[in-house]
């Protein structure tokens, strides 16, 4: 079993030494190559890529705890204040139009379907990834709702901690709650399929407006708090004692997204009560079709609607990073929890290869579009990074055991390019390493322009 990546995982390489046997695989999608560039793996895998990384470093971790609000949620909640009053007041105007019978124009919303897993395989289950963006392109809440057809009458939901740390392709570790900053709802939605291992057939990524209209529906819901709530966001401060309350659209809407003194995964029990809530209310088919009228993307909330859910949240861990909240996450515990509970949503099945992506053309973001190939037929992209140099013009994909070079010849017909050798050294870091070369982007031109080549 793999474990996690860590310096003391990492093992130095000579690079005068020789790293493989020069061998390209018959009958795979392969150029000839005058061998693999030479690799070094320092000892520390968080490498820079071809973009520059806006996030901070995980450090090791420490303890856990109840904590006043940061500076940078307070920030943030200076920042939205000005959307608090309004949005109170769509939602109010939604659901006056709901119950007179007028119709309200859903919000746009620039969202990803990505589906998988590839190679001609029909999905088990369907798959649905709901978050939310706030106008200062921060992701405040993330959850992959699950409905099997074999399971009628039962859902499954995992709930993510924004501040978990992910390895965001071409941008080395950023949390969650970073993303909508850095990357589009695609990769959004693609990272969290590589962290996590889970399916994402449809993703809402929704703004405050679109987010108020999806909740408009289901007016009032009926909440059960198994604890005491207080909920701190752009209008102040309210809460609920412990036991059941009746939420309108707009106080669902404030407590899903408020902040809580406890943190992130104090919040998450909060947001499963409310999620809760509001499916039992989506179980009534009036409430489902308006629901799915906003956004037809929303059909699976009416295939949940009423049904017995499971809640979980992903595992994780938190990290000591000074005044902000970040987790890490706890990758073989993950994996454990999705065979258990959300098995027929998986990527793929078994452990996932890993694999290290390295750019070597030069051109700005070559290894976020072979993620886009590799993520949904099975692969975790564990490392992003350059080769020193560039200038490579064949894909080359390096295998370490011989127990990998079938996850090899999956990597090379995913890309449609690859000439495949095994090294002669074994590492513990990763399964396999990708270089993409120049071959890689004459094969996919669609995906390259000339504003992405290096240095703009």
């Amino acid at each position: 079993m793999m474990s996690d990546v860590s310096s003391r995982d990492t093992a130095r390489r000579d690079p005068n030494t020789p790293e493989t046997t020069a061998e390209t695989a018959p009958g795979d999608t392969a150029e000839d190559s005058a061998g693999p560039p030479q690799l070094e793996h320092p000892e520390h895998p968080e490498h820079p890529d071809d973009q520059v990384s806006g996030g901070d470093e995980p450090v090791s971790a420490g303890g856990s705890g109840t904590r006043t609000l940061t500076r940078r949620e307070r920030l943030r909640r200076d920042r939205r204040r000005r959307w608090a009053v309004a949005m109170i007041a769509v939602l109010s105007g939604i659901a006056a139009a709901s119950a007179s019978g007028d119709g309200t124009a859903p919000a746009q919303s620039s969202a990803t379907s990505l589906t998988g897993p590839q190679g001609g395989a029909s999905p088990q289950a369907d798959t649905l990834l709901l978050a939310h963006r706030t106008d200062d392109g921060t992701l405040d809440l993330a959850v992959v709702i699950v409905s099997d057809p074999a399971t009628r009458g039962k859902a499954a939901v995992m709930l993510l901690p924004p501040p978990t740390m992910v390895q965001v392709p071409a941008l080395q570790t950023q949390t969650l709650s970073s993303l909508p900053a850095f990357v589009d709802d695609d990769i959004l939605a693609l990272t969290i399929v590589n962290a996590t291992g889970l399916r994402v057939d449809q993703a809402i990524i929704a703004d405050d407006l679109l987010l108020a209209q999806l909740l408009a529906p289901a007016d009032p819901m009926t909440v059960e708090f198994g604890r005491g709530v207080r909920i701190e966001d752009d209008n102040g401060t309210f809460g609920y004692p412990e036991g059941r309350h009746e939420l309108a659209p707009a106080d669902a809407y404030r407590t899903l997204l408020g902040a809580e003194a406890g943190g992130a995964m104090a919040h998450l029990v909060t947001v499963q009560s409310v999620l809760d809530g509001w499916f039992a209310r989506l179980g009534r088919s009036a409430v489902a079709n308006e629901t799915i009228a906003v956004d037809e993307r929303a059909a699976l909330l009416g295939a949940v609607g009423g049904a017995d859910v499971l809640f979980r949240s992903l595992p994780v861990e938190r990290v000591d990073i000074g005044d902000d909240e970040r987790f890490r996450l706890l990758d073989h515990e993950a994996r454990d929890l999705i065979e258990q509970d959300f098995a027929r949503a998986r990527i793929a099945r078994g452990e996932r290869p890993r694999a290290e992506l390295r750019n070597g053309t030069g051109t700005v973001g070559i290894t976020q579009r072979a993620s886009r190939f590799l993520v949904p037929d099975g692969i975790q992209v564990a490392l992003t990074d350059n080769v020193p140099g560039f200038g490579q013009e064949t894909t080359t994909i390096i295998y370490y055991r011989d127990e990998d070079r079938g996850a090899a010849r999956r990597v090379a017909r995913a890309l449609g390019v690859g000439t495949i050798v095994q090294s002669a050294r074994e590492i513990d870091v990763v399964d396999l390493s990708v270089v993409l070369g120049r071959d890689f982007e004459q094969a996919h031109p669609e995906l390259f322009t000339p504003a992405t080549e290096a240095g703009r």
